[in-house]
């Protein structure tokens, strides 16, 4: 069992898809998302004695960070749900951006996405999640 996003776009383990995301937050700059909102897990990370400063801050809220399309990849639920059609160009164009970015062992999970975006983008449908 695992994660099936229609027009192609992915299929495969929940953990690859999270590893994937992981890896697109890295090129994109973004904060790395066992801090973020829905991923931050608490005190498991860290010596019960010795917290970071800025742990109290967390978890990063996505509304906090910079508006940037990928986001939209970041945030979603990795089992249901949907990529709306509207926002599925500018997906796109980001995720190609950030291609040169990944580590080579991503690539052809970018391209997947990509030319899942395309497709449903010709189709005039959203991405969805099973």
């Amino acid at each position: 069992m695992g994660l099936d996003v229609t027009h192609g776009a992915f299929s495969g383990c929940y953990s690859t898809f999270g590893n994937f995301r992981k890896a697109l937050a890295h090129a994109a700059g973004l904060p790395p998302l066992d801090l973020t909102d829905g991923f931050f897990r608490g005190a498991d990370k860290f010596d019960r004695n010795i917290k970071p400063d800025w742990y109290n801050d967390l978890p990063i809220m996505w509304e906090s960070l910079r508006d940037d399309p990928i986001i939209t990849l970041l945030n979603h639920s990795d089992c249901d749900g949907e990529i709306a059609l509207a926002d599925l160009p500018a997906l796109r164009d980001r995720l190609c951006e950030l291609k040169p970015l990944m580590p080579d062992d991503w690539l052809d999970r970018v391209d997947q996405f990509v030319q899942g975006c395309d497709e449903a983008i010709e189709q005039g449908e959203s991405l969805e999640f099973h």
